[in-house]
């Protein structure tokens, strides 16, 4: 029997899991908080190694390779370390060398990439864009991040951060963003932009009730929009809007021949504006384009970036042959 394992670890904008994956890429188990969203870089990381010196002592019989942890918001790839915005509460994490602290921490090697990209590449291997050479994957969520895929691999840029489309303009003059900008997608159409519309109308009141989280909030906003209800459909509807324009722009600058939607919204989102995003894509695309491009839910729901980090580690292991 294999004994030898993976550590995923997803730093996410909502919930921080830890999950021990094995060779054939199946989580068997994970460890997961939300408490980590506003504590600083070097706390988060000690919060990560009680979470895996739990699971080491619960498998006291199995090997640790080492971890692929994806972080919420850009990388630095060559550095592993963070630029100076992301989607956590705490001030701090401007330029925090993250995967050192890690491979410190956990006294194993350690690869750091954004969040979106490890989701993007477990999808790309295992789940829905299995077989395509050049896809996008979208993630809509707390944020809006993304993959791009070329030749079948990660295409990151020069330092690491491509693929952020949240960070795509879409609206000049539009609402500020985490980053410092106006306009972003993130800011229009993202849990973040949904939660302060809930916050500002007050005829979504309902959904900001006593002891109810944001995200709860977000979640109730979104069911009632796939069931129907006008209100919902209308507060939502902008943020469709918005997203059309985006994937407009990704398939004229990609030519990709799919798009994968994930995280937390994101089959939501193409159920709900799949109709919208066609009819605008149809407009203002070349018909090649726009009849090449197919849309489609991920498959491998909220383990995908867990399992992302596990495939990184051993891609990248077998790469460089150590």
């Amino acid at each position: 029997m294999n004994e030898m394992r993976y550590l995923g670890i997803d730093i996410g904008g909502s919930r921080l899991r830890v999950g021990l994956v094995n060779t054939n890429f199946e989580v068997e188990e994970i460890r997961s908080t939300t408490t980590h969203t506003g504590l600083s870089p070097g706390v988060v990381v000690d919060l990560i190694s009680v979470m895996v010196d739990d699971l080491r002592n619960e498998h006291p019989a199995k090997t640790f390779r080492g971890a692929g942890a994806g972080f919420p918001g850009p990388i630095h790839y060559p550095a592993g370390s963070t630029f100076s915005y992301t989607n956590l509460l705490h001030d701090a994490w401007k330029g925090v060398p993250l995967r050192t602290m890690l491979q410190e921490a956990l006294e194993l090697p350690v690869l750091l990439d954004n969040d979106a990209h490890l989701a993007g590449l477990a999808e790309m291997r295992l789940g829905a864009g299995a077989g395509y050479q050049n896809a996008i994957y979208l993630t809509l969520s707390t944020g809006i991040g993304g993959a791009i895929f070329i030749g079948g691999r990660l295409y990151r840029g020069s330092l690491g951060s491509a693929g952020e489309f949240g960070h795509m303009v879409v609206h000049l003059g539009g609402d500020t963003c985490k980053c410092g900008k106006r306009g972003c997608l993130m800011a229009q159409a993202s849990g973040l932009a949904l939660e302060k519309r809930i916050r500002c109308d007050p005829s979504l009141y309902s959904y900001c009730e006593e002891g109810d989280t944001s995200r709860e909030g977000v979640r109730r906003l979104l069911q009632d929009a796939l069931q129907g209800d006008s209100v919902a459909r209308q507060a939502v509807e902008p943020a469709g809007e918005w997203l059309a324009v985006a994937l407009l722009n990704i398939v004229e600058m990609f030519n990709p021949q799919t798009i994968i939607f994930g995280g937390g919204m994101g089959n939501a989102f193409l159920r709900l504006f799949s109709k919208k995003i066609d009819a605008h894509l149809r407009r203002h695309l070349a018909p090649e384009l726009a009849e090449y491009c197919t849309f489609q839910e991920s498959r491998l729901g909220e383990e995908n970036g867990i399992i992302g980090g596990a495939l990184l580690l051993s891609e990248e292991t077998r790469l460089s042959g150590s």
